[in-house]
């Protein structure tokens, strides 16, 4: 990430009324690192984000940059999002609209059914937290490659995978994903490997004897928060990104309930453990 060039704070005009009430907390490690006006363009391209949301996420961090030659920059931008949108005859009355017909702006388009699967331009990635990009490039590369020795994803999907977890993207040369992922397992799985990548503790305690302790003992698996999800939409992103095994067929995630109700306790120890170590790399330890 580039580092900030001044340390003046982002003042703005805008009044504690006018503050967003939309969290875009999510984006704070990303837009943080930036520190031109095109990156932050083209960053909101990639994620599909609309011209009245990227208005709202400068409003957002105005009073968290440093590097005020940026902060200037985003003012600019913000001002002219607003005069393209009054440049609109029917500002007006969108603006009378029922708040239920603006909001519907702000949220996502409904789900595709299983027959509409293709994809429709880029699709949305993780991104690395600030522990994330800490790891470096070596340690998500060989944890990808653990899995695909264990045979949960495929090895010839390996770059995808870096662009999807937002590896590529912070760390390397980044390439818009355009076509699902495939995971050769089901719901459980998947919602423990992408849970304990968030830092959730989402399996409880298994029995195992630690390295250099007389007497096994009871352990809890704990990984530091190495990725997040834009907007904290981590099921929703997977079920448009990824497939998984059921009954041994790749199949789209038709509800994200099938991941936020999934029992991550009920996958087998021998199988937990195995994701425990890949992860290892990534600072994963028990405790």
């Amino acid at each position: 990430m580039n580092s900030a060039r001044g340390h003046s704070t982002f003042v703005s005009t805008i009044s504690a009324s006018e503050q967003p009430s939309e969290d875009f907390s999510a984006h704070e490690a990303t837009l943080l690192g930036m520190t031109t006006r095109q990156e932050f363009i083209d960053y909101c391209n990639k994620l599909d984000i609309s011209l009245p949301r990227q208005k709202a996420m400068i409003e957002f961090f105005r009073l968290k940059q440093k590097n005020l030659d940026f902060a200037k920059e985003l003012k600019d931008y913000r001002n002219d999002i607003i005069a393209y949108m009054n440049d609109w005859d029917d500002v007006g009355t969108t603006a009378r609209q029922p708040q239920t017909n603006v909001d519907s702006e702000l949220t996502p388009p409904p789900q595709p059914t299983v027959a509409e699967e293709v994809p429709q331009g880029p699709m949305q990635h993780f991104i690395l937290t600030p522990k994330g990009v800490e790891k470096g490039f070596d340690a998500w590369n060989d944890m990808l490659k653990a899995m695909e020795n264990l045979g949960f994803i495929p090895a010839d999907e390996h770059g995808l995978y870096l662009d999807l977890l937002g590896v590529n993207h912070s760390l390397s040369t980044y390439r818009p994903l355009t076509q699902k992922v495939h995971f050769h397992r089901g719901y459980r799985i998947l919602a423990l490997w992408i849970g304990l990548m968030m830092g959730k503790d989402v399996y409880g305690s298994v029995r195992i004897q630690p390295l250099g302790e007389r007497e096994p003992r009871d352990v809890r698996f704990q990984c530091p928060e190495l990725i997040m999800a834009p907007g904290g939409h981590q099921w929703k992103l997977l079920q448009k990104s990824m497939l998984v095994n059921v009954k041994d067929e790749a199949c789209p995630i038709v509800s994200t309930r099938s991941l936020t109700e999934a029992r991550t306790n009920l996958v087998d120890t021998e199988t937990a453990l195995s994701i425990f170590r890949c992860l290892m790399p990534l600072g994963c330890r028990h405790k």
